[in-house]
């Protein structure tokens, strides 16, 4: 779910929602605890990030990964 949500894969995703997977499901990326959620929309993967939303997936209230992914290009 996670690579599908950071390369903006929204059918994959829903699939994967659809079949169970859990939408806050944690991962270690660079020192940060990240959902697909963050990924997707550090991406700017809107459409993601509505497909997430739709299966009750928790919108972070700051998003540090997308500045922390901004600050190594």
């Amino acid at each position: 779910m996670h690579i599908a949500s950071a390369m903006g894969h929204a059918d994959t995703v829903r699939i994967l929602c659809e079949r169970g997977a859990n939408v806050d499901q944690q991962f270690r990326f660079e020192e940060q605890d990240v959902t697909a959620y963050d990924l997707a929309e550090s991406q700017q993967h809107d459409h993601v990030c509505q497909v997430l939303k739709s299966f009750g997936a928790r919108q972070p209230i700051h998003n540090t990964i997308s500045s922390h992914l901004e600050a190594n290009k």
